[in-house]
């Protein structure tokens, strides 16, 4: 690994969503800024190492530790397939339950076998390791939505006793809520396609 000082931490992208809430892709390091393959510059490359956090009410959630080019192109190719109708909301799951769909999906495959029933890569646009955030989008209505759940942290594997802060699928989903639902506007959708547009053209290889 890599690394060059800078100056501060730099914010490359802000994505508004209400005046309190908005998600940023970031260099999480004000000092160094990190490199897992190539000697960092001043330039914007494909492999620098960003952190996508959402601020909400004050409170800094991590979304995704992912590389620039990676973490970007997630919710851009997202965005596209919610204009070509691809991430349309299944039938009988109500605007704000996806996540807690896809908890409920996961724990009956574990249960009786076979393949869940929702697959939720097609709505995924950042993953984080179970029991942290989990980013959806998706459309109903001819309407599109960003939804943040937790994926619950013990499906398909087993507890072991350094895990003191285990509690039972039983009693995380009775009590489950997502973190975040909200509508993304037409215009709000438009204006973070041209953000990661506008990047994705500054970086190099």
């Amino acid at each position: 690994m890599y690394k060059v000082t800078l100056r501060m931490k730099k914010v490359l992208l802000n994505f508004e969503i209400s005046k309190e809430n908005r998600i940023e892709v970031f260099f999480s390091d004000e000092i160094n800024k990190f490199n897992y393959f190539y000697e960092p510059s001043e330039k914007l490359h494909v492999f620098d190492e960003v952190n996508i956090a959402l601020y909400m009410q004050n409170k800094q959630i991590i979304l995704a530790e992912d590389p620039l080019r990676d973490g970007v192109e997630s919710l851009y190719n997202q965005l596209i397939r919610a204009k070509q109708g691809l991430i349309s909301l299944p039938k009988g799951i109500n605007i704000g339950t996806l996540s807690y769909h896809i908890n409920e999906s996961t724990y009956l495959s574990e249960q009786v076998g076979g393949k869940r029933l929702i697959n939720s890569m097609n709505f995924s646009v950042w993953s984080l390791p179970a029991g942290k955030a989990q980013t959806y989008m998706y459309t109903s209505q001819n309407k599109l939505y960003l939804e943040i759940g937790v994926f619950y942290r013990w499906h398909y594997i087993e507890r072991t006793d350094a895990d003191i802060d285990y509690i039972p699928y039983e009693d995380f989903i009775k009590n489950y809520k997502p973190i975040l639902v909200d509508e993304v506007t037409n215009e709000m959708a438009s204006n973070w396609m041209q953000q990661c547009e506008s990047l994705l053209k500054q970086l190099v290889l």
